[in-house]
């Protein structure tokens, strides 16, 4: 796969990737290394802990991505076109990472 983008990048000149595609896999992986931490050596692994660990990792990598700017204009668009073909009311959510673009 790796050499896929290189043969891309030497023919094209085009970069397969941007910063802001890097951007949600940084906040991952930061998420995931605070839980598993934070899991394996305060809390301890149980079945029962992983399953409550999942809210902590999701809070964790939308506050990560606040923080690194990882949302951009066309997650808002997706985000609006999803409010209106479900009816759902998330516009505190799309003011709040409207904040942090």
């Amino acid at each position: 796969m790796t050499l896929n983008f290189g043969v891309v990048y030497h023919l094209t000149k085009v970069h397969p990737f941007s910063l802001s595609d890097l951007k949600p896999a940084f906040a991952s992986i930061i998420a995931v290394s605070i839980v598993y931490l934070a899991t394996k050596y305060i809390i301890g692994v149980t079945l029962i802990s992983m399953v409550m660990m999942l809210p902590v990792f999701l809070i964790l990598y939308l506050i990560i991505l606040l923080l690194v700017k990882g949302f951009e204009e066309v997650d808002l668009m997706i985000m609006r076109a999803i409010d209106e073909k479900l009816g759902m009311n998330t516009g505190w959510v799309r003011r709040l990472i409207g904040r942090f673009l």
